[in-house]
């Protein structure tokens, strides 16, 4: 026991390089006493259908084997069956899925069109009150003479304007009258650094 002790490692070798050496060889005992129950079931069925002079079917009859093959049909037949089912069911989930995604995108559209559309009023409005408060008074076109005449007058005698604005002047009228003053006011050579208007 005290050598067992001492010599632990070598005897774990040894019992490592015996089992790789004896596995094959069980192995081989096995097949042999396989091969050896096979025989003498062989043996004492040879002895059997002699001492009857009835013979035992040694495989599966005809009819067994038709059994089987129709088995082995329907079972590939079912099978074939089920996977075509579940491409079907994958192929009716996608479809279903790109039918979600296709209303959600409709769905979407629609208020993103709003939203556009509410921002480009909105801008339009903003646009619209920042230039109604910029735009100056608006002057009827008939006291457009007037006020260019009364104007000149002015500038004639050096004395402030004296014509009433009524209404307002938009940017076309506005025009008019800084063209209407260019034309029958003083030349530039002569102007004095006074504004136009």
């Amino acid at each position: 026991m005290q050598w067992l002790m001492q010599n632990v490692q070598f005897v774990i070798f040894a019992i490592v390089i015996l089992s790789s050496i004896l596995g094959p060889v069980f192995k081989w005992l096995g097949d042999k006493r396989q091969q050896l129950r096979m025989e003498n079931e062989r043996k004492r069925r040879e002895l059997e259908e002699l001492r009857t002079g009835r013979v035992e079917p040694q495989g599966p009859t005809p009819e067994q084997l038709e059994q089987m093959i129709q088995e082995q049909l329907a079972a590939q037949r079912a099978e074939m069956l089920r996977q075509r089912a579940e491409q079907a069911e994958v192929r009716r989930k996608a479809a279903q899925q790109r039918a979600e995604q296709a209303k959600r995108r409709r769905e979407t559209a629609p208020q993103k069109a709003s939203g556009e559309v509410a921002r480009v009023l909105k801008a339009t409005q903003s646009y619209a009150e920042a230039s109604r408060l910029s735009t100056p008074p608006m002057i009827p076109i008939e006291a457009m003479g007037s006020q260019i005449h009364a104007h000149h007058a002015a500038r004639v005698t050096k004395q402030a304007p004296s014509a009433a604005v009524v209404g307002r002047l938009g940017p076309e009228e506005l025009r008019k009258a800084v063209v209407l003053t260019e034309i029958l006011g003083k030349p530039m050579a002569l102007r004095d650094g006074q504004s136009v208007i």
